[in-house]
């Protein structure tokens, strides 16, 4: 399906979002696009695009931005397909589980991804996602959650302002990681 700006004035971004399966990348998406929450999901087949359209950002400008939100499917047989999908990215966020530190630690592997088919700069942004079970089991220092997790990432994507704990359940840093991206997209 494709959607045209409304009016001259509405700029359109791609971004994409990568990750091992179940982390949590349609979750994340579905909350900002659509401000909803499932608990449980099918996984991606291949690629499912959303959009957000007339986000006005940055906030209070009156620009106005149609997002399309590009949700990647992890699975080795799409491996082939997926350099297409990177066509004309305009920023990548890059999901892990905390639940799950190999997740995060797979982000590497997205990331030499992104760095092999796309040539040209585009922001990004990681989601350490699922934050609420932590916060759930008791584990709740910020601080101490993001030096433990932030070890576990690739150097070229260990950039501390553009790291974010996020939790699609609970809305938890959603929208300030889409403006992350979006920063240095504008």
């Amino acid at each position: 399906m494709f959607h045209f700006a409304h009016s001259m004035n509405e700029k359109q971004v791609k971004v994409i979002f990568l990750g091992n399966d179940a982390v949590g990348k349609t979750s994340i998406i579905r909350r900002f696009a659509e401000n909803i929450f499932r608990e449980r999901y099918k996984p991606t087949l291949g690629v499912q695009v959303f959009t957000r359209e007339n986000y006005e950002y940055p906030p209070g400008s009156g620009e106005k931005l149609l997002i399309y939100l590009w949700d990647i499917g992890a699975q080795q047989l799409y491996e082939i397909v997926r350099p297409d999908y990177y066509v004309g990215v305009s920023g990548v966020v890059y999901v892990g589980d905390l639940t799950e530190p190999d997740t995060i630690k797979a982000i590497e592997r997205w990331a030499s991804e992104v760095k092999t088919h796309v040539k040209y700069p585009c922001g990004w942004a990681v989601a350490l996602n699922k934050f609420d079970v932590l916060q759930e089991s008791g584990k709740t220092s910020e601080k101490k959650v993001l030096e433990e997790m932030g070890k576990l990432l690739p150097k070229e994507v260990r950039d501390p302002q553009k790291i974010f704990l996020t939790s699609a359940k609970n809305d938890y840093n959603v929208t300030e990681l889409i403006q992350c991206v979006l920063s240095q997209i504008l």
